[in-house]
């Protein structure tokens, strides 16, 4: 089979900004097993990504209780941490 005609199986990587331009990756697979190779290469990078995100949180629970004796949260809706991006590619880990 001549190589203009092998089967491709690609995808882009998207990594947004908050401040500057975007960057984006394309990947590529060839061969007869294009798709499950490309389906393989996603579904890791989800599982890091994933994986990576999970480690930035300690461990805590959701809350939607008030805090015995602190006024100030009989009214919130819900507690937990928020990954929030900054300026330069940083990201701050807060408590809201």
């Amino acid at each position: 089979k001549s190589k203009q005609n092998e089967k491709w199986s690609i995808f882009k990587l998207t990594f947004f900004r908050k401040e500057g331009q975007d960057s984006s990756f394309y990947f590529a697979t060839a061969g007869e097993s294009a798709d499950e190779q490309r389906n393989k290469w996603v579904d890791e990078i989800i599982q890091v990504l994933s994986n990576l995100t999970l480690s930035l949180f300690p461990n805590f629970e959701l809350s939607v209780d008030p805090v015995p004796g602190r006024v100030a949260t009989s009214t919130r809706i819900m507690a937990g941490y928020l990954l929030q991006g900054g300026m330069n590619d940083r990201a701050s880990l807060v408590f809201c």
